[in-house]
């Protein structure tokens, strides 16, 4: 007799209809054809009352595989569409997805943090890990348990410095790009970027922005990283020859920047203009630039499901980098006179 509370079984079934649990087996396993219509029929109705459920877990383990993803992905902002757009492009293919949230959004090279919540995925035995790395400069064989086990990684927002791997992100270049360009349109000539000098991402909009400030007919470009920027911004706000154009890394430093704009009593945009990336509406008006995170996660899981699905994990990494949409908004205007 089955306990109260416990699981219902293949064998409750059969005790209810007075079949065999070998034909239970079979007819719930998806081989019903081979009894009759009304022995189906049977066997299914009884698995309704009873409120049979299947064990996942044991059928998948049977196959070789669990049909659960690792994702170690940080729960905030822009990142929870990231995650929103990888569980619902896998939950359509019948994944599950185990989330492993990193403590920190960036961490030193030997910080082996995150390394322990790689382990504690690889223990519940997920088929793959997507994952938006805390450092760049993780060496390979910080991953050595992934390469191990032959678990395929894809590496989101970052990418890796020291090797290549599977990646989805955003093209960070272009966005410098044409956020150098929207302002030079709007007819700035004095331009100023702010990032910094330890995050990949803002290096390569850094790079991009100056780049195409170039190409600009009279065009000037300051940048400003590390640890003293902000006394470098302070400086230069105060002189004849300020910029009037500044494009910031991303949203958190544009908004820091707007509040310190008007501790100095400059104006936004009547004097300065903004922009910012992320498109996490930190400032409501500010301009900037959607990177399309949920679309980065669908590609991430897509990329996946091909790797799992095609046995294409000795293949060469596939790199995806999605173009960013500009918002133009209320921070960005004509320069002053």
């Amino acid at each position: 007799m089955r306990k109260q509370g416990a699981a219902v079984g293949l064998r409750d079934i059969a005790e209810m209809t007075g079949v065999s649990l070998t034909t239970v087996s079979k007819i719930l396993g998806g081989k019903d054809k081979l009894f009759a219509d009304a022995t189906v029929a049977r066997i299914r109705q009884a698995a309704q009352q009873l409120n049979y459920r299947p064990n996942a877990i044991a059928r998948n383990l049977r196959c070789g595989r669990t049909r659960t993803v690792g994702a170690m992905i940080p729960l905030i902002g822009y990142f929870s569409h990231v995650l929103s757009g990888i569980h619902s492009t896998l939950f359509e293919h019948g994944y599950a997805v185990i989330i492993g949230t990193p403590p920190k959004l960036n961490t030193a090279s030997d910080d082996q943090t995150e390394a322990q919540v790689i382990h504690q995925l690889i223990e519940r035995n997920v088929d793959g890990i997507i994952l938006r790395p805390s450092s760049e400069q993780f060496e390979r064989a910080y991953f050595d348990e992934i390469w191990q086990r032959n678990v395929p990684l894809i590496a989101i927002d970052r990418e890796l410095s020291l090797f290549k791997t599977d990646f989805v992100g955003t093209d960070d270049e272009a966005i410098g790009a044409a956020a150098a360009r929207h302002l030079a349109d709007l007819g700035h000539r004095r331009l100023l970027f702010i990032g910094r000098d330890d995050v990949q991402t803002a290096e390569l909009r850094g790079l991009g922005f100056r780049c195409a400030a170039g190409e600009v007919e009279g065009a000037s470009c300051a940048h400003f990283v590390g640890a003293g920027q902000w006394q470098e911004v302070a400086s230069v706000m105060q002189r004849d020859d300020r910029p009037t154009g500044i494009f910031c890394y991303s949203d958190a430093v544009a908004e820091r920047l707007i509040t310190r704009l008007q501790e100095w009593g400059v104006r936004v945009p009547e004097d300065v203009s903004v922009i910012g990336a992320g498109n996490t509406k930190m400032v409501r008006e500010l301009t900037t630039f959607d990177q399309q995170p949920y679309e980065i996660g669908k590609g991430a899981a897509q990329l996946y499901l091909k790797r799992i699905n095609e046995d294409t994990r000795a293949a060469s990494p596939t790199i995806i980098r999605l173009p960013a949409i500009l918002i133009p908004r209320a921070t960005t205007a004509p320069p002053p006179a």
